[in-house]
C-alpha cells in the first residue's frame, strides 16, 4: 500500500515539474501571444451580454406575438406559412401555402 502511494506521488511530482519547466522556457513570442489572448477577455462579457439581450428580445417579442395574436375564426383562408426549421448539421426554412 505504501509504495502505491509513494509511486503516485512521485507520478504527481514529476508531472508538476514537467508543467513547470514548459512555463518557465516558454519564448517571447508565445508568451505575447498568451497576453493577446488574455486581452480579449475584456470584451467578451460585453459581447456575451449584447448576444443575451437580443436573444432574449427576440424570445420575448415571439411569446408576445404568440399570445396577442388575435385568433381569428377557425376556418382556414388561404395563406402563407414561413417554418423554420435547424438540425444538428443544417438550418433553414419552408414556404408553404394553403388555399
Amino acid at each position: 500500500m505504501k509504495v502505491r502511494i509513494w509511486l503516485a506521488a512521485s507520478v504527481v511530482l514529476v508531472a508538476t515539474l514537467a508543467a513547470l519547466a514548459v512555463i518557465v522556457t516558454e519564448s517571447n513570442a508565445a508568451f505575447a501571444a498568451r497576453q493577446k489572448d488574455g486581452a480579449r477577455s475584456e470584451s467578451q462579457p460585453t459581447q456575451g451580454f449584447i448576444i443575451g439581450a437580443i436573444g432574449l428580445g427576440v424570445v420575448g417579442g415571439g411569446l408576445l406575438w404568440r399570445f396577442l395574436e388575435p385568433s381569428g375564426s377557425s376556418e382556414r383562408r388561404s395563406s402563407l406559412q414561413l417554418t423554420p426549421w435547424t438540425s444538428p448539421t443544417a438550418a433553414s426554412a419552408s414556404l408553404a401555402t394553403s388555399f
